[in-house]
């Protein structure tokens, strides 16, 4: 899941220098790729993205790439190229293994410096079967010497439950030439905080101390913010990413499935989800319908499709289905003359149409209706209408069914000679 980015101030190089000397232009130490190349109608929105200055042992600001496709895309894979790639990090990615014509998808990218100097690599998705070059971007920047460090420089919290917690332990290294007073922390935001640390006194140069990050997710999605270390004017930023997710069960009853985003009730009625909300959609069975959503949907109805609000850990929304009801109709003469001979029917509405007649001695007819008020209108054809039986009675040629579950009705007709 594609983690929203947090604009964070980037790192100021003198900050982070010891000396600040001339900050040149990056050498490009992994040739470009050739775009003309690239096939399978992929394409990332930018070609190139400059980092800047970023302290040895801080990670620059996460930035967030777009990948779109210009028609139907084969299976792909996104990963880093060149000899620089270990300078740059992916944090995540939205990209899954292909993607439709003119759908997007996301890939978060930080630069970490192990080593001084200028570096370049390259962002590429490549073909699954054939590492075939679908498209590229050239990401740069210049690792920096710093008095100060974070490690890890960046830390995903993962996938974390509504209402829990996630601990992660940074350490904070006096990599400069003097010793310096207590580092001071700071996290922009408040989903992730600083639980707990032993940086209480100076730390001389090549001593470290350590503290530990929480990561408390409130709501769902995606989160991102830094972890900035800050000492004698210097700092050194750690980057932080994880995400708030719940588990969605429904519970299905009656002939019916529900279909959603991992989610399939034929096979699984149960999908971990870090979005809110979540859509689903009712699917009757083969002579069943929808009856209506409960629960955590219950706002949702009888509305086949609903969007279930994601607001703790588990979530559970219920969906019932029945069998449609049917009513049986049978049109019963008692002595019939022949085919020639027009009988007695019976008028159905809904649907409209007629059971009966035509010289038949019995006609039996099946309606599956859903909810309905059934209208029977007996009609005299060379006989006489006698009585109802079953969900009707009496000899009233007229008769109404709340069709609510399956149900019978016969009428009966006395045969009388056609003039």
């Amino acid at each position: 899941m594609l983690l929203a980015p947090v604009m964070m101030n980037r790192v100021v190089a003198c900050a982070l220098l010891v000396a600040c000397g001339e900050v040149k232009a990056p050498a490009i130490d992994a040739m470009p790729l050739d775009e003309d190349a690239a096939t399978g109608g992929l394409e990332f929105t930018r070609a190139v993205f400059a980092f800047g200055n970023v302290g040895l042992g801080s990670a620059s600001a996460i930035e967030v790439f777009e990948l779109r496709a210009e028609s139907d895309s084969p299976a792909f894979t996104v990963r880093l190229s060149g000899r620089a790639a270990d300078q740059f990090v992916i944090v995540d990615s939205s990209c899954g293994s292909s993607l439709p014509r003119a759908a997007r998808c996301e890939v978060r990218v930080a630069m970490a410096p192990t080593s001084v100097g200028d570096h370049a690599a390259q962002l590429v998705a490549e073909e699954t079967s054939s590492a075939t070059l679908l498209a590229s971007l050239m990401l740069t920047g210049t690792g920096v010497m710093s008095a100060v460090s974070l490690t890890p420089s960046i830390q995903s919290f993962g996938d974390v439950t509504l209402g829990t917690s996630m601990d992660r332990a940074f350490t904070v290294n006096n990599t400069g030439t003097a010793s310096f007073a207590a580092p001071t922390f700071e996290v922009a935001d408040a989903a992730f905080h600083v639980l707990s640390s032993d940086c209480a006194s100076a730390l001389a140069p090549g001593d470290s101390c350590s503290a530990i990050v929480r990561f408390s997710p409130a709501a769902p999605g995606a989160r991102s913010s830094s972890l900035v270390a800050s000492v004698n004017g210097a700092m050194a930023t750690a980057q932080l990413a994880g995400s708030g997710g719940s588990t969605l069960t429904i519970a299905r009853t009656g002939p019916g499935t529900v279909v959603g985003p991992g989610l399939d009730c034929g096979v699984d009625c149960e999908t971990r989800t870090t979005s809110t909300p979540v859509q689903v959609q009712a699917i009757a069975a083969s002579g069943a319908r929808f009856v209506g959503w409960g629960a955590a949907a219950s706002a949702c109805g009888t509305t086949v499709t609903c969007n279930v609000p994601i607001a703790a850990g588990a979530i559970t929304a219920n969906a019932s289905f029945a069998d449609i009801p049917t009513l049986r109709l049978t049109v019963q003469n008692a002595d019939p003359a022949g085919p020639s001979i027009a009988l007695g029917s019976v008028t159905v509405s809904p649907p409209n149409e007629t059971c009966g007649g035509e010289g038949m001695a019995t006609q039996i007819c099946n309606y599956d209706l859903v909810g309905a008020v059934v209208n029977l209108t007996a009609t005299n054809e060379c006989s006489s209408f006698v009585r109802w039986v079953g969900a009707c009675s009496g000899s009233s040629p007229s008769c109404s069914v709340n069709l609510t579950a399956d149900m019978t009705v016969t009428a009966i007709f006395d045969f009388a000679t056609c003039q």
